[in-house]
């Protein structure tokens, strides 16, 4: 199975009839969960709409486009300039792995807006951490490093 591109997922879901009869909604972030090694074979990418605080998400692979239902968004998202994205995600995996020497069970990536669009790669390791990683998708200078542990112990 082969990777499936960024720019080709956005495409396909942009052509989707159920994805352009979205009023209101714009493009705010996409996501993606790999194992280590495993290429990307389906984006979800979240449309936002500020009017409404709501959100959908759209499943894309190399078969289907499935828009998802209406939810509450979390939190007011800003729209994501994908234009302004130079260093794909391909780029942002390597940036973080130059800075990552743990054995990896899930890698976790979004591509997202925080007052400039930021690749965020999450990898989960089998010391039962998660280290992420926010970069520049602009730059590929890492902006934010941190590990958290997610398992508690109660003394």
């Amino acid at each position: 199975m082969s990777d499936l591109d960024l720019g080709k997922a956005i495409e396909r879901a942009m052509a989707d009839e159920s994805v352009r009869s979205l009023k209101n909604y714009f493009f705010a972030s996409v996501f993606s969960i790999i194992e280590e090694n495993q290429d990307i074979r389906e984006w979800t990418l979240l449309f936002y709409n500020p009017q409404s605080g709501k959100t959908r998400d759209c499943f894309v692979s190399e078969k289907f486009v499935t828009l998802g239902e209406e939810a509450d968004a979390q939190k007011e998202m800003a729209k994501l300039d994908i234009k302004s994205v130079a260093i794909g995600v391909n780029e942002a995996l390597k940036i973080a792995h130059k800075k990552f020497n743990k054995k990896i069970i899930n890698i976790l990536i979004s591509l997202h807006t925080a007052a400039r669009p930021l690749w965020t790669i999450i990898f989960v390791a089998t010391d039962v951490t998660a280290t992420s990683f926010d970069i520049d998708a602009a730059s590929g200078s890492v902006v934010r490093e941190e590990t958290t542990s997610l398992t508690r112990k109660e003394k």
